[in-house]
C-alpha cells in the first residue's frame, strides 16, 4: 500500500472511534443511572419468586393469571371482561389486556363474544352486565379480578 491508501482506512477508523467516544460520553450518566434504577427494582428477586418480571412488562400482572389459570380447564375458551378506559393512542384498555391474555393463558382459547366462551375473566369489572348467564363469580383476594363459568 502506498501512503495514500493508508491514510483513508485510518481517517475512518479514526473518525468512528471519535464519534464512538462522543456518543458514549453523551449518553453514559443517563444509561448509568437507568441501569441503577433497575437493579434497585429487581434486586428483591429470590430463587423462590423468580418470575415477578412480566408484572412489570406486561398489563395482566403474574397474581392475575395465577388466579385465572388455577380455575380454568384444558380446552376452556375464555373472553375478558375488561374495565373501559385508554392505554395508549389508539389502543383502548379491554384490547390491551386482551392481547396479554391471548398469550399468557394458552393454551386456552381466546374469543371475541362472551356467549362464545366457556368462562369469563374479569379485571376491574363486573361481569353480570355482559348479558350472559353466569355461574358463581369466584373473586380475587384483592377484589380486583373475577372468574366465573358460562351457564349452559
Amino acid at each position: 500500500m502506498t501512503r495514500p491508501d493508508r491514510v483513508a482506512p485510518l481517517a475512518a477508523v479514526a473518525c468512528f472511534l471519535a464519534l464512538a467516544a462522543i456518543s458514549t460520553g453523551r449518553t453514559f450518566v443517563g444509561t448509568w443511572d437507568f441501569l441503577t434504577d433497575q437493579r434497585v427494582s429487581y434486586a428483591d428477586l429470590t430463587a423462590a419468586e423468580p418470575n415477578v418480571v412480566p408484572e412489570f412488562q406486561t398489563l395482566l400482572p403474574v397474581a392475575a393469571v395465577n388466579f385465572f389459570s388455577s380455575r380454568m380447564r384444558r380446552g376452556d375458551r375464555f373472553y375478558v371482561h375488561a374495565a373501559k378506559g385508554s392505554f395508549i393512542a389508539g389502543v383502548d384498555y379491554p384490547t390491551a389486556v386482551r392481547t396479554f391474555a391471548r398469550f399468557q393463558l394458552l393454551p386456552a382459547v381466546l374469543v371475541r363474544d362472551p356467549a362464545e366462551a366457556d368462562v369469563v375473566l374479569a379485571i376491574g369489572a363486573d361481569p353480570a352486565g355482559l348479558g350472559v348467564r353466569l355461574g358463581e363469580v369466584a373473586r380475587s383476594p384483592d377484589g380486583r379480578y373475577g372468574f366465573a363459568r358460562v351457564a349452559r
